[in-house]
């Protein structure tokens, strides 16, 4: 399920440059990863959590347009069958419902 997940959010390529795999050492003191790499590495923590709700908060932020349209995608098939909260300023087109809130 991990290796899945990190296909969802196109990070299957840290395992691909490690000898180490899925044991990849990142972060401080290991392989340095871009702010674009972590968020979506904190979007592939969520994904992987049990619980019948997800909830988003700016998933794809400062991610290029096209990595943002292919990872939205993804995880709407992922989450299928559970309920989705996105909360966002841009993307997310195929939402099945839309709630915008204004001052």
């Amino acid at each position: 399920e991990i290796l899945k997940v990190l296909r969802i959010v196109e990070l299957d390529s840290l395992l691909a440059e490690s000898n180490h795999e899925i044991n990849t050492v990142i972060g401080e003191f290991g392989r340095h990863i871009s702010g674009g790499e972590a968020k979506r590495l904190s979007l592939a923590r969520a994904l992987l959590s049990h619980s019948p709700i997800v909830i988003l908060d700016e998933p794809t932020e400062h991610l290029d347009l096209d990595l943002a349209s292919r990872i939205e995608k993804r995880v709407l098939d992922y989450t299928s069958g559970k309920s989705l909260i996105v909360i966002t300023h841009s993307g997310w087109q195929e939402i099945d419902r839309t709630l915008e809130l204004s001052r």
